[in-house]
């Protein structure tokens, strides 16, 4: 009998626990932002390591050239993903300690993630081009990768902006920058190639 008991109030200690646990949205929302400022920082890296060697090391398969379109492939996965996998409804109940941890680390990745990808963009705004040389194809690839990116950018960002209300404005200013400095890129992109 005790031992019964002690089973039935694990359980309802169990069911406690799990009312008291953030939304399977909310942490499908922290992974992806997880997932995104990851990939930016790859993405920043590879920028990083654009050289003036950079286009004859791609006609080799090599250098960060041959990373940066499969890596803005995989930041359209995590956009694509989430808008399709997830329904935000209701909102972040920030009164739930885990729902307000989960806010937190949302805003945290998003804003890290917009600024990592902005310096990305910025980069390759500046050296784009130039290092392009004679692989007009190559400029072709990374222009369209952007422009994908960007198609699928903007309802990413809204919709963790109308999941999590009261961070809804600053969401806002972060697809702001991110529009705006993945636009520069694809200008950079779309400029007559030097050969």
């Amino acid at each position: 009998m005790t031992r019964l008991l002690t089973v039935f109030l694990s359980a309802l200690a169990a069911v406690g626990c799990v009312s008291a646990q953030a939304s399977p949205n909310a942490q499908t929302a922290v992974d992806k932002t997880r997932e995104y400022f990851n990939e930016a920082l790859a993405l920043r890296a590879q920028t990083d390591e654009i050289g003036t060697l950079s286009c004859v090391e791609y006609a080799l398969n090599m250098g960060p050239y041959t990373k940066i379109v499969p890596t803005l492939e995989r930041i359209k996965g995590i956009f694509d993903a989430y808008k399709q996998i997830v329904n935000f409804q209701p909102p972040l109940n920030l009164s739930i300690p885990e729902e307000a941890a989960a806010g937190n680390n949302i805003v945290y990745f998003l804003g890290a993630a917009t600024i990592e990808i902005g310096e990305a963009f910025d980069r390759m705004t500046k050296t784009g081009t130039a290092n392009l040389c004679t692989l007009p194809m190559l400029g072709t690839k990374i222009k369209k990768a952007l422009q994908d990116v960007k198609a699928v950018s903007r309802p990413f960002y809204l919709s963790l902006a109308s999941f999590h209300l009261t961070e809804a404005q600053d969401i806002g200013g972060s697809l702001f920058s991110f529009e705006s400095n993945i636009e520069a890129a694809i200008q950079a992109y779309s400029s007559p190639i030097p050969v």
